[in-house]
């Protein structure tokens, strides 16, 4: 997915998308994996933040990428 942004000379609030340009791709490459168990309330824990996983998942292991 790419984010388009206006070039400077046009405002954001304009609704001509003809003068928008791409910012070339991103590349998204994980820093950290951690394994966590799925809480059977359907959620993982990671540094302190709760992230909501399929029901399907409760008890099991999944990796989480950072």
């Amino acid at each position: 997915m790419s984010r388009v942004v206006p070039p400077p000379s046009v405002s954001t609030s304009s609704r001509n998308g003809r003068c928008w340009r791409r910012y070339p791709p991103m590349s998204t490459t994980p820093v950290l994996t951690l394994t966590r168990v799925v809480h059977r309330n359907g959620r993982v824990t990671v540094r302190q933040r709760y992230y909501s996983v399929p029901a399907k998942f409760i008890g099991m292991k999944v990796r989480v990428k950072l």
